[in-house]
């Protein structure tokens, strides 16, 4: 399988549901820490007097992301 597939799919993000279960499901720990991220970029946004679309507030969420994503590929092509 390729790795975007396997991502997509590891993610919650794949049209759906294949070979590899979602990590972010109800109860599962990064669904967990996810609504936890969420949660602080809102009282984060309310404390600066913006929201929780503040543009650095997103940057460094999606930031995180894209180094998970890189993180990823480098094991994945590391180890096939």
């Amino acid at each position: 399988m390729d790795f975007e597939t396997m991502y997509l799919q590891i993610c919650g993000l794949a049209a759906e549901a294949g070979e590899y279960p979602s990590e972010f499901t109800a109860n599962k720990e990064c669904a967990c820490l996810s609504r936890k991220i969420y949660a602080a970029r809102q009282r984060l946004g309310r404390r600066l007097g913006t929201s929780a679309e503040d543009a650095d507030l997103v940057l460094i969420a999606d930031a995180y992301e894209r180094i998970c994503l890189l993180v990823s590929k480098r094991v994945y092509f590391l180890h096939p």
